[in-house]
């Protein structure tokens, strides 16, 4: 029995004269690269849509195109593909290989072309399927921010708009523009060796200029980025005082960004210490001390986890971590929730300042059932679910920082409780789908 018989239309609309592509292969073709899309790379979907354009164009023009060229081009898109397709991917191509051959041997090609058919509309339908759970889990500002970006131009208020973007009266704008200069002229005046040192390492330094790039809401920019520089110099430090090059005592009230737990005197003895134990040792690359064992026995103890491994910074330590699980899982992605910052590597970075949007990484909404249900049906492709337990004092909402300030929003989640039942389920979760 031939099996394209109960396709609608049956051999005389799915197959064509001898030496010609069938319609029952370009629908093969058409719905598996459809299945396939997100796997392939950029360029070679641009490669792949402009042979099928060209393949409908010709075709449309009276002319056919004879089947081997087009068996041509498929093995050689397939053979550059092969070396970076997923197990998964592989399974599924050495089953068609292996579907073909069968209908070589067999004599029942037409009916091998219908199933590899089946398989494509089949694998097409489960990708819609998680395309639309994964669209409706996922944080809509990722998904829209490269498109706006590219469009959105890039604007500055003149002088005379700058101070008056509120349409005041002229008599109060004028007061704005003359209190504003006098500012910067005592500012200058009061700290002069600190504004001279910033000078110098905004041209220098190129970490300082990153770090203040979004202090100001980007309309405003031209006009504050060299107004009052809060550059803060410090040449020494007396219990929460900071003592700046010009001699101003100022307070630190934010622990230096919150990383000062345990105090200035506390960590002036700390470094007191480690140098009287190390001192002896100097810069030494490659051999360790012996202080290294007590501090990953302590490190394990507090973590609960095997083994320690040591990073200059957190953002370092997301990129090992992430590289790691995507190596020994063989998996692509990697799952984060919206808002969630975990250092400045672009590969983790889906939000604002990032021009290269990541392509194998998730963003969903955070405490959100539906989130669930994606990690579910996606999980042959997560590598690792990324968290940041700070999130539970603003789910979904990126943390207070300069850019924050630009909405004026001061609010602070209160479902810290509700959080932890979150994390609660999203550990059960993941346990199970390994």
């Amino acid at each position: 029995m031939s099996l394209i018989s109960i396709l609608p239309g049956g051999e005389q609309v799915w197959l064509s004269p001898e030496g010609t592509v069938s319609p029952l292969l370009k629908s093969t073709i058409f719905f598996l690269i459809l299945a396939k899309a997100e796997k392939l790379s950029h360029r070679m979907l641009f490669w792949v849509t402009s042979c099928l354009a060209s393949w409908q164009l010709v075709e449309t023009l009276g002319f056919q195109v004879p089947s081997a060229v087009v068996k041509l081009v498929v093995a050689l898109i397939v053979g550059v593909q092969v070396p970076m397709l997923s197990r998964q991917s592989s399974w599924y191509f050495l089953g068609l290989c292996a579907l073909g051959l069968v209908g070589q041997v067999t004599g029942t090609v037409d009916n091998v072309a219908v199933l590899c058919l089946g398989m494509s509309v089949a694998l097409f339908v489960r990708r819609l399927v998680v395309s639309l759970v994964t669209l409706r889990a996922s944080t809509p500002t990722p998904l829209v921010f490269p498109f706006v970006s590219h469009i959105m131009p890039q604007y500055s208020f003149t002088r005379q708009q700058f101070f008056r973007t509120d349409s005041p009266p002229e008599s109060i704008a004028l007061k704005r523009e003359r209190s504003f200069d006098e500012m910067k002229r005592k500012w200058d005046a009061k700290w002069p060796k600190c504004v001279a040192m910033s000078a110098y390492l905004s041209e220098s330094f190129s970490d300082l200029r990153f770090a203040s790039g979004n202090r100001v809401f980007l309309p405003f920019m031209k006009h504050l980025e060299n107004w009052c520089d809060p550059c803060t110099v410090v040449s020494s430090v007396e219990g929460t005082d900071l003592i700046d090059l010009d001699g101003h005592r100022l307070t630190d009230v934010s622990g230096s960004y919150g990383v000062n737990v345990c105090g200035y005197e506390r960590y002036k003895q700390f470094i007191t210490e480690g140098w009287e134990k190390t001192g002896n040792v100097g810069c030494v690359l490659g051999p360790v001390h012996p202080l290294l064992m007590e501090n990953i026995q302590i490190l394990k103890e507090i973590s609960k986890k095997e083994e320690v491994s040591f990073h200059m910074s957190g953002t370092e330590a997301v990129m090992c971590a992430v590289r790691l699980v995507r190596f020994n899982t063989g998996k692509p992605l990697v799952v984060m929730f919206g808002g969630a910052y975990h250092g400045w590597w672009d590969g983790v970075q889906a939000m604002a300042g990032n021009e290269r949007t990541p392509q194998d990484v998730l963003t969903l909404k955070d405490m959100y059932p539906g989130s669930l249900d994606v990690l579910r049906m996606r999980a042959s492709e997560i590598a690792a679910v990324v968290i940041n337990p700070l999130q539970a004092f603003h789910p979904n909402a990126p943390p207070p920082s300069d850019l924050v300030l630009a909405s004026n929003t001061r609010s602070v989640s209160e479902s810290s409780l509700a959080y932890k039942k979150w994390l609660e389920k999203l550990r059960i979760l993941c346990d199970e789908l390994g």
